[in-house]
């Protein structure tokens, strides 16, 4: 039997390999945008440095959300500057990616705001699929279902094909992949790019529509 380790004691998968690394940028990337934003301003030499950053990892590049990143920025510094609107754009589309740290004595990551669909879409219930990821100010994980399916839905573990939507609780995970989003994200926006009709949905937006009702 072929361990599946190798002689230096990693993992012989390719795949997983390429999966670790990917996570490893992604993982650096948010780290460099949390630090861009981190004064409230991105100037000239950031944007520039940020674009250098990402032509060095096409490894990222080709996936959402490093994707939606390099093509807003190589647009933003096509003419080699980078005005006063581009530079409240991408202050913008940083913190949307990264979700803000929070103020206060115990502050916590904020979910990515990035792939919510814009404008947000009427949230109907009955005979609705709904998947939930990160943690809700609404209450729990089972309470939220629990709303759902009283409403005439249904709440589903992971998206699906069928999944109509994911409703990304205002506030991250410990158990995300990354700071400000998980693998529901990057399987929603898979799904959603492939031609399906998935909304991704904020939980204030989402919370909205339960109290209406």
């Amino acid at each position: 039997m072929v361990s599946k380790l190798d002689e230096q004691g990693q993992p012989r998968s390719l795949i997983f390999n390429r999966t670790r690394r990917r996570d490893r940028s992604v993982d650096e990337l948010i780290g460099v945008c949390k630090g861009m934003a981190a004064d409230g301003v991105v100037n000239q030499a950031e944007a520039e440095a940020l674009l250098k950053w990402l032509s060095a990892n096409r490894e990222v590049t080709g996936q959402w959300p490093a994707n939606i990143l390099y093509g807003r920025v190589c647009e933003m510094l096509v003419d080699g500057k980078l005005d006063a609107d581009e530079q409240v754009e991408l202050l913008d589309t940083l913190n949307q990616l990264t979700g803000p740290i929070g103020n206060g004595p115990s502050p916590k990551n904020i979910s990515t705001s990035l792939p919510l669909d814009d404008p947000p879409p009427d949230v109907v219930f009955e005979d609705r699929i709904f998947c939930f990821t990160g943690q809700f100010v609404s209450g729990t994980r089972p309470e939220c279902h629990a709303m759902v399916e009283q409403l005439g839905g249904m709440a589903v573990k992971r998206p699906t094909q069928k999944t109509h939507y994911v409703v990304i609780g205002d506030l991250g995970s410990r158990d995300w992949a990354h700071s400000s989003y998980g693998r529901k994200i990057e399987t929603a926006v898979k799904i959603k790019g492939k031609g399906f009709p998935l909304a991704l949905v904020a939980e204030q937006h989402w919370a909205e529509y339960v109290l209406d009702l």
